[in-house]
């Protein structure tokens, strides 16, 4: 059969052309990640982020011993150039796409897939990649490894770590397995808010706890509808119930992004709750797979990030980011 791994990569860049960084994601057949990291680009446009973080993460996979791969990624006019769909002009994407075809010619089997940015594992080590470059511009550089230990290292003779002690409470960037311990209600500056009561279920930082906030708001698109659909695992419809104890114990993602508060605490704040991945069959050999779109299984959907700013109306004082805006 093989080892069967799916790839996640994306591309991030400060401008364009800008400051650039790649995110790489390599997960087993079920979902769950085995190596993860981000790395630094010189100045160069989206597409060409797009494609090195393809061609980063491919070589990553054959060098882990792959022999299918199932990529995801959130450019869908790259992997139409790799497919041979769509056409590629400038010469410099020409280089890069074909070594990306010779890559996948080393697989027995693979498949090209879009994904939607918010559902990309690979998307927030793409920013802090493209986020630290773009801060220290004139900085020497090589790249920066985001890897399973949560550690980050910027090239050049600089270092920094995120050591996490027995008596720290802020998680480092990443997305985490997490079950629902509790939801309550209380009145915040804007109305009734909702507090989720989460915990890490799996992995290193296992038992560690978070908060998240939402509005109350019961409209089919609001957030925590969107929230409970991923704890539930199906999408709700209007008109139907939800009982919120029911999840409790029911299991989900929790995007991490880290914040730092007016006071200057860094805190980890839960910008989104996205469901379980579902299992996903084998792959079939197939040097040149039709076009596809992101597959969504058991009436699964995509919940829409929130990681570019946090709503004024989900306020409450509690919240330690409700000042840092």
């Amino acid at each position: 059969m093989g080892v069967h791994l799916l790839l996640f990569c994306d591309g991030s860049v400060r401008g364009n052309p800008g400051p650039a960084g790649i995110g790489v994601v390599v997960a087993d057949e079920n979902g769950m990640p085995l190596k993860r990291f981000g790395e630094q680009l010189p100045p160069c446009t989206n597409n060409e982020a797009e494609y090195h973080a393809l061609v980063r993460g491919l070589r990553e996979c054959l060098r882990m011993g792959a022999s299918h791969v199932e990529v995801y990624m959130d450019s869908d006019l790259v992997r139409l150039q790799v497919l041979g769909d769509y056409q590629v002009n400038a010469p410099h994407l020409q280089a890069l796409c074909e070594q990306a075809r010779q890559l996948l010619q080393r697989f027995s089997a693979w498949r090209l897939e879009r994904i939607e940015s918010e559902r990309n594992l690979a998307h927030t080590y793409a920013n802090i990649a493209s986020t630290q470059n773009r801060l220290r511009p004139h900085a020497v550089r090589r790249e920066v490894h985001i890897d399973t230990q949560h550690n980050i290292t910027k090239g050049g003779s600089e270092t920094m770590k995120l050591v996490v002690t027995a008596q720290a409470q802020t998680l480092p960037e990443d997305v985490y397995v997490v079950a629902l311990l509790a939801v309550e209600a209380q009145n915040g500056a804007y109305g009734e808010q909702l507090v989720w009561q989460l915990q890490v279920a799996e992995g290193e930082y296992e038992g560690a706890t978070l908060k998240a906030w939402t509005n109350a708001s019961t409209a089919v698109n609001s957030k925590a509808v969107k929230w409970a659909s991923a704890f539930a695992g199906r999408p709700f419809r209007q008109g139907e119930e939800i009982d919120l104890l029911a999840l409790v114990g029911k299991r989900a993602r929790a995007v991490v992004n880290q914040k730092q508060a007016t006071n200057g605490n860094i805190y980890a704040r839960v910008t989104d709750i996205l469901p379980l991945p579902q299992k996903r069959v084998q792959a079939q050999v197939a040097p040149r797979p039709a076009p596809t779109q992101v597959r969504v299984k058991d009436g699964m959907v995509a919940v829409p990030a929130t990681s570019q700013g946090f709503y004024e109306d989900e306020y409450d004082p509690e919240d330690p980011f409700a000042d840092a805006e």
